[in-house]
């Protein structure tokens, strides 16, 4: 009889050992804050954030030569004396290793001619229209970096079409402009570093991004 009841104590033990562990909370994922900072500027210009190397070909400049740090930390001051120009500059928080995505809207108005003398007024809205479309995922690694996968899209009106009968007013169909970028890229906490870049005419289009855990 003792050797049944002691066999039945270890069981309960063990039971309940195992219905605590099941009901054990997991630890919270820690929030990221993801900074994407996308701007226009001459190739003149970036010039002087561009640290010396080989790698240059026909004009072309390796984002990884680019000081990043002096960049932003020059930006205020590019931006006053009309250096640079900024495209858009979202952020966004994420838990760590979760998707997350952030937009930004803004509807566009435009004329459609419906019969010789009549028109009427429409919209565009949603990612039909203009806005900034961001999607984030950042995963803190072993060694404490953040790597970034992300996807940046920026939508512009570029120009219109023209509408006979109403020449000279620019109110036609909105032509939009997109600006996108994206990448898997592994950051130092709290440090930029460039991201994306395009190149042409003598002008760069540069996406920066930054990472800090929240504490």
């Amino acid at each position: 009889m003792k050797k049944i009841l002691g066999c039945f104590g270890l069981s309960a033990v063990l039971v309940i050992i195992l219905f605590s562990n099941a009901w054990a909370e997991e630890p919270p994922k820690k929030e990221i804050l993801v900074e994407v900072l996308a701007i226009e500027m001459s190739q003149n210009v970036l010039n002087e954030f561009v640290s010396p190397g080989s790698s240059e070909t026909k004009g072309f400049i390796p984002p990884d030569r680019i000081d990043a740090v002096k960049l932003v930390q020059s930006f205020s001051s590019l931006l006053n004396d009309k250096k640079v120009s900024l495209a858009q500059n979202p952020r966004i928080t994420a838990y760590d290793g979760t998707k997350t995505t952030f937009e930004t809207t803004e509807p566009v108005f435009y004329l459609e001619k419906i019969d010789k003398d009549t028109f009427k007024l429409k919209k565009l809205t949603g990612k039909e229209g203009a806005g900034t479309f961001l999607e984030a995922t950042p995963t803190i690694t072993k060694d404490g970096q953040i790597n970034v996968e992300y996807k940046l899209t920026i939508q512009k009106v570029q120009k219109r079409a023209p509408i006979e009968g109403i020449e000279g007013l620019d109110v036609g169909f909105p032509l939009l402009g997109v600006r996108s970028a994206s990448s898997n890229l592994t950051l130092n906490e709290g440090q930029p570093k460039v991201a994306g870049m395009s190149q042409g005419g003598g002008q760069c289009f540069l996406v920066i991004l930054t990472a800090k855990i929240n504490k």
